[in-house]
């Protein structure tokens, strides 16, 4: 197996329900302190005409579309797809009775089945970084299904968050946030973050215009912060114990831990076609 068809295989199976983006959702939801919700704020960003045939790449639980339900144009036509057809089913449930409004569809962001120059937007929230290690591929896809007016909307993370989670990691054990640190800086090229996308998304398009938004977690319990660690590979299972009661006892004796979360989105314009 190719090392593309693996990491496909893998993340399949990674999302083959909500079960990974629910805890981390839950996590930033709950302990939130910005006013404008993540999902909000990045529908501000669209600038779309009325008129507008849009695709989602790794649509999730499609809630970018229930919590912006108010305000979708009618004109919109949309279609949602993911590569796990898993997602597809949470994404027509969440929307419930919303879903009538979308088309539902499995595609691999390497291969998009439309026609050239068919679209006026594509977007792609926090999923770029999945692909790997033909991004350049999906990325050439997108400016081909791209009008020549088309944008692309591409939401991911800051690599640099020096008050993130995993900040609070190198406070429990600095020789842990060495290890992850070491691997962060292995997998940088081969990734997707607001410091490097512009380089990337360069290549296949003329302009690329970046925007940010920053938010601060005042996490006061440590549950749900604790499950939304257990989705990722930071730490050992063994040693989630022991982070927990160093969580705790932060948070008895301040109230609260406080955790900056640093994202943004990539405006790509004017898709070069090669």
């Amino acid at each position: 197996m190719s090392r593309s068809s693996d990491h496909k295989e893998r993340l399949r199976a990674r999302y083959r329900d909500a079960s990974v983006l629910n805890a981390r959702m839950q996590f930033y939801q709950r302990f939130s302190t910005n006013e404008c919700s993540l999902h909000r704020w990045i529908f501000d960003q669209f600038h779309l005409s009325p008129e507008s045939q849009i695709l989602e790449l790794g649509c999730g639980t499609g809630y970018l579309w229930l919590e912006n339900r108010d305000r979708i144009p009618d004109g919109w036509a949309i279609t949602l797809s993911d590569l796990a057809a898993g997602m597809l089913r949470e994404a027509r449930q969440n929307l419930g009775a919303l879903a009538r409004r979308f088309r539902f569809s499995i595609i691999d962001a390497r291969n998009i089945p439309f026609p050239s120059e068919s679209l006026d937007s594509v977007i792609a929230n926090h999923m770029l970084y999945h692909i790997r290690p033909d991004r350049a591929q999906a990325l050439q896809g997108i400016a081909r299904v791209l009008k020549p007016t088309g944008r692309l909307y591409a939401s991911t993370n800051a690599r640099h968050n020096p008050q993130g989670l995993g900040a609070w990691i190198a406070r429990f054990d600095p020789n842990l946030q060495d290890r992850r640190g070491a691997d962060s800086r292995r997998v940088t090229a081969d990734t997707f973050y607001l410091e490097n996308g512009r380089d990337q998304l360069a290549r296949w398009f003329a302009k690329v215009r970046i925007a940010r938004y920053d938010n601060v977690l005042s996490v006061t319990e440590s549950g749900p912060l604790i499950a939304n660690l257990r989705t990722r590979n930071w730490l050992d299972d063994d040693r989630i114990p022991a982070f927990t009661q160093f969580i705790e006892r932060e948070i008895a004796l301040h109230g609260a831990i406080h955790m900056t979360k640093r994202v943004g989105i990539l405006e790509a314009s004017h898709p070069r076609k090669q």
